[in-house]
């Protein structure tokens, strides 16, 4: 098994943000964490123009050898031409501190029936493998939302070829 995470559930007023991923880095910001969201690329080398910050500070906590031996392998196995939902996907937040303690976080609205799909998964199980590091999936509720009884547990082990989306084609 590449990963096994279970729902994590956070409570928000979401009135106050644009979307979940917001309420959430609010959460983890208020905890001592920096957040990056989105404005990252993790699984291959973003523009030299875009980013170039957050781009720096993924290589500072990370370490650069490390990103780019992932990078290297998601170059390998998933083409930049590769269809939509053949690529890895990743997370929602990139979370971390400056002394170099760092996740990843998948934000979810148990609401609307947000779940894992197969490229967030693919991405979770890369990362896991390949950083050695978690990611929490967050789930959020808005403020007077009744928790839910059972909370998700995701066990994911590497797709099989015609789970990553690849066929065999006929000679």
């Amino acid at each position: 098994m590449l990963f096994e995470a279970t729902e994590h559930l956070y409570t928000a007023n979401l009135a106050e943000f644009s979307n979940v991923e917001y309420a959430m880095a609010s959460i983890y910001e208020a905890r001592g964490f920096y957040t990056i969201h989105h404005d990252y690329y993790l699984f291959h080398e973003s523009a030299k123009t875009k980013y170039p910050e957050n781009e720096e500070t993924l290589r500072g906590i990370i370490g650069g050898e490390r990103l780019s031996a992932l990078r290297e392998v998601c170059r390998t196995l998933y083409p930049m031409d590769a269809g939509p939902g053949q690529r890895p996907e990743q997370p929602d937040l990139f979370v971390y501190r400056p002394s170099g303690e760092f996740f990843f976080s998948e934000v979810k609205r148990k609401k609307t029936g947000d779940y894992l799909r197969g490229p967030q998964m693919v991405g979770i199980s890369l990362i896991k493998q390949f950083l050695s590091v978690s990611t929490e999936l967050a789930t959020v509720l808005d403020e007077g939302e009744k928790e839910p009884s059972i909370l998700r547990t995701y066990q994911w082990v590497w797709p099989s070829v015609q789970e990553a989306g690849f066929h065999k084609v006929k000679v």
